[in-house]
């Protein structure tokens, strides 16, 4: 009996140590999005360049909305407490605070391991492993994601955010590490115009017919 009780805690201690760590992204990244929101019904296919140290987001965007298509510049400045976004087609743009809550694409401490899996075949340099996450954010916004091992990049990023009541599905691909362009979080010259504008008191939205 001494023997079994004496196994059963040595495999239940191998497996305890198989539990992986939370592990740190990259702080600086680019990569291809594909974002649904089943709320208002949309798809977003873009283009985003990622700063966790500044809390900066870049996303050149292709909207879709029914059978309607639109394109869109967006620059979250979430450190300055403003978030620029350009119609592209229209070259209006609209400076607000951000929407949301900056959450860093990372896995927060305090998640839970939910398990490992193969994207592609589980054979060398058939396929990538992956971990899954989840739990909730400092504010109780709810995260689940899949992040490569090694590397630690973000696959997939699900948020629940309470305070707009969204529920936000990001899949990500292409990622390539840094920066490929120091000004991209830099906001359009059509913004910038409409901040001048704000600061005189006047609209905060200015439309501008040349690139």
């Amino acid at each position: 009996m001494m023997k079994t009780v004496l196994a059963l805690g040595l495999f239940l201690g191998c497996v305890y140590a198989q539990v992986p760590s939370p592990c740190q992204p990259p702080d600086l990244w680019e990569a291809r999005e594909l974002k649904i929101d089943r709320t208002e019904n949309y798809e977003r296919y873009a283009k985003i360049s990622y700063d966790n140290v500044n809390r900066r987001v870049r996303r050149i965007e292709e909207l879709k909305i029914g059978k309607n298509t639109d394109y869109y510049d967006e620059l979250y400045l979430h450190s300055e407490n403003r978030f620029y976004r350009l119609n592209l087609r229209t070259r209006q743009c609209n400076m607000t605070v951000p929407p949301r809550p900056w959450h860093p694409y990372g896995i927060p401490s305090g998640a839970t391991f939910r398990g490992e899996n193969y994207i592609g075949a589980s054979v060398p340099y058939g396929g990538v492993l992956v971990t899954r996450w989840s739990g909730n954010f400092d504010n109780q916004d709810y995260f689940a994601g899949a992040w490569t091992q090694p590397g630690c990049l973000p696959v997939v990023f699900d948020t629940y955010y309470n305070s707009t009541n969204e529920f936000i599905f990001r899949d990500f691909f292409d990622v390539t590490l840094g920066i490929s362009d120091p000004m991209v979080f830099v906001p359009p010259s059509e913004c910038q115009s409409s901040l001048k504008y704000q600061r005189r008191g006047k609209v905060g939205v200015v439309r501008m017919d040349h690139w």
